[in-house]
């Protein structure tokens, strides 16, 4: 299964970045050369991303199902993030996250993860001294 999310989590990100910038870089530089410069840059940036989370989900054990409920949910990141949005310092992340959450809720295996983690927090003792 590691090697699935893997492939998974990255044609997510391939997407994604494709979407974000190798799409808009494309059509900028003229020179070939630094085209497919520019190109294996966002390449590189594309597989560091995908690293963090194809850890996450293999340390978590995800299902097939879970795993394909999540990258479908993220997958409306494309939907909605623009190349504005992250080349500007106008908006910060959690804007970004809040406006995102309106326009596409979370994958259910993520609000039934949260809702776990939120229940168990709570049914937790505090030791404070």
């Amino acid at each position: 299964m590691p090697v699935q999310v893997a492939e998974t989590v990255l044609a997510f990100y391939d997407s994604l970045f494709g979407h974000l910038f190798s799409s808009r870089f494309s059509q900028l530089i003229d020179n070939p050369i630094k085209r497919r410069d520019v190109r294996r840059r966002v390449e590189e940036a594309c597989d560091a991303a995908s690293q963090s989370l194809t850890r996450l989900l293999v340390n978590e054990d995800v299902t097939e199902a879970a795993l394909q409920s999540i990258v479908s949910g993220l997958n409306a990141l494309i939907e909605v993030l623009t190349p504005e949005d992250v080349a500007t310092t106008t908006y910060s992340p959690d804007t970004l996250l809040e406006r995102f959450l309106r326009t596409a809720p979370p994958p259910a295996a993520l609000a039934t993860e949260a809702e776990r983690t939120s229940t168990a927090s709570r049914s937790t003792p505090s030791y404070k001294h």
